[in-house]
């Protein structure tokens, strides 16, 4: 028995019979501690789980023991010495005033951005800049912000029924006063070229520069835009009817669901319906489509895009220049009702369309109700007095067009 023991103590038999001696172990050598070395496979000595170590058993050296160890820092004041900063807290205001301008500081600017004017006041650049986009075009709308120094504009060309959506802004840098204009939507060609027309307009031109765009070629690059005139080309070949059923079909859903493109088929249909100075035979085919002008009416009556507002308006104001076509409309949808509750509407230049519209109407042979006389000649007057004091009063209509709808009205009371 005490043979067998020492045997198992100082090594172990193998296979053929030999013994393989590790030597003595040291006494104060762990089990466990050193290394083992097994006839089993290393691959299951990889996933042996690791051995627990005994109550007592002396510690393994740890590495930080003999190698140098890592200068690791903590630092628990980033601010090094310095107060933190505060934080303040800014409460949102209630309320806020609808279309509200808030300036912002202009760090840098250059030349191709806004425009300088020299030894003038940002005043008197807001004067000036103002007469400039008056006398531009009659065809527009304005608010004015004389506090801040812009004007919010709206501006229609002849070529497209789309509006061109821009702020004129006037600002101090450096001393110097300079003004810019703020594209907010429209075709990036036309608005380059109303700011040329604009900074002209404004600063003026000398002699040679008035023969540079008189001598300039006819496809150069503030011409090449969606709005050149192409009245000498031939024109293109159009349905003789005009226009379809099925399309005027078309422009009625497009104004009941207010597509995007519904301005695009407002332009074509006027643009059928009013040729070479006449009112064509459409007028007829639109009058008989009762949904068209329910839908023209009813779209012209709400508050929305100004630009739809004013196609739907011109459209209606064709109709009422045919004698036939305004009977048909004061017969069977009130026309001259509808038209005096759209001088509620908030745009000047929407109401100015309207009052041309009741002026043609006016001059028409037919009988009113006098109830409805007082309340259209009530709702002109109240126009006629903000009319007078608008800055867009020129261009459209005058004081004769007031006068020809007060002479109809007067018939009736």
């Amino acid at each position: 028995m005490n043979n067998s023991a020492n045997s198992s103590s100082s090594g172990k038999s193998s296979s053929n019979g030999k013994q393989i001696s590790f030597g003595k172990k040291p006494s104060n050598v762990t089990r466990g501690a050193g290394v083992q070395i097994s006839s089993h496979n290393q691959m299951q000595n990889a996933f042996r789980a690791p051995m627990p170590r005994q109550k007592g058993a002396a510690p393994a050296p740890s590495r930080l023991d003999t190698d140098n160890p890592f200068d690791i820092r903590l630092s628990l004041d980033p601010q090094g010495g310095k107060s933190a900063p505060k934080l303040v807290v800014v409460e949102a205001a209630t309320e806020t005033l609808e279309n509200e301008f808030i300036s912002e500081p202009v760090t840098w600017v250059n030349d191709l951005t806004s425009h300088a004017v020299p030894d003038q006041s940002p005043e008197e650049v807001f004067k000036r800049l103002l007469s400039v986009m008056l006398s531009y075009s009659p065809d527009l709308d304005l608010t004015v912000n004389e506090e801040e120094q812009c004007i919010d504009c709206v501006l229609f060309t002849t070529s497209s029924f789309e509006a061109l959506r821009f702020k004129l802004r006037v600002f101090d840098h450096n001393g110097t006063t300079r003004f810019e204009l703020l594209r907010h939507d429209g075709a990036a060609l036309s608005m380059a070229k109303l700011e040329g027309e604009l900074k002209t307009m404004f600063f003026g031109k000398n002699s040679d520069e008035k023969e540079d765009v008189e001598n300039k070629e006819p496809l150069s690059y503030i011409d090449m835009d969606l709005d050149m005139d192409f009245s000498g080309l031939p024109p293109l070949k159009m349905n003789a009817d005009g226009m379809t059923p099925e399309e005027l079909d078309e422009v009625q859903l497009s104004l009941t669901r207010n597509d995007r493109h519904c301005v695009d088929d407002l332009f074509d249909v006027h643009s059928e319906l009013w040729k070479g100075g006449k009112v064509t035979a459409l007028a007829q085919d639109i009058v008989e489509h009762e949904t068209l002008v329910a839908s023209l009416l009813d779209t012209a009556s709400n508050t929305g895009d100004i630009a739809v507002i004013r196609g739907c308006v011109l459209i209606l104001e064709v109709l009422c220049g045919d004698k036939e076509s305004a009977l048909e409309l004061m017969q069977h949808n009130s026309i001259y009702k509808r038209l005096g509750d759209m001088l509620t509407q908030k745009s000047v230049l929407v109401r100015n369309y309207v009052v041309r519209t009741l002026a043609k109407l006016s001059e028409g042979g037919w009988n009113m109700d006098s109830e409805l006389a007082k309340t259209v000649s009530e709702q002109v007057k109240t126009f006629h007095g903000e009319w007078k004091n608008s800055l867009t009063r020129e261009g459209l209509i005058d004081e004769a067009a007031f006068t020809t709808i007060y002479d109809k009205l007067s018939q009736f009371n």
